[in-house]
């Protein structure tokens, strides 16, 4: 008589349905991610073209002073365009804690079927150990009553 969970297909179900929201909210989380890397490389570009525009200003000439406008515009174009990442930024973190509210709803449903389980293999030892020792005890009288004949 060996131990069968009546629910196992269900708690691999639920283990599927846990590494499916593993899975969505890694994705969720590396898009968050990419999306800020790609911010702080505008913000490190930014800071390149400032400091060309410092190079610029000290030179003094004519030709630089038109680079310097360009790379104002520059400036103005990357601010907007950090604006922009930023919202997307703040969409993808919404839907990564969506993600990850999925993610901890799934692992709380496995681990009730998981614990479940426990309970019920713990359930079935005892009962193999009842009836173990209900044969021993069987056995014992019926040693002691062959020595009584």
């Amino acid at each position: 008589m060996a131990f069968r969970f009546g629910l196992s297909t269900v708690l691999k179900h639920r283990q599927r349905m846990e590494e499916v929201a593993q899975r969505e909210f890694a994705e969720a989380q590396g898009a968050v991610d990419e999306c800020l890397r790609a911010i702080e490389a505008m913000y490190q570009r930014m800071d390149e073209v400032r400091e060309e525009i410092l190079l610029a200003q000290k030179e003094g000439d004519a030709h630089h002073l038109h680079q310097i406008v360009e790379m104002e515009g520059f400036l103005n174009g990357q601010k907007v365009r950090i604006d922009r990442l930023r919202l997307k930024a703040r969409e993808l973190l919404v839907v990564a804690e969506i993600k990850h509210e999925a993610l901890i709803e799934a692992a709380k449903e496995k681990k009730i079927l998981v614990k479940l389980k426990e309970k019920r293999f713990a359930e079935y030892k005892d009962r193999l150990n009842r009836i173990e020792l209900k044969e021993l005890d069987d056995l014992t009288q019926m040693r002691t009553a062959r020595r009584k004949l």
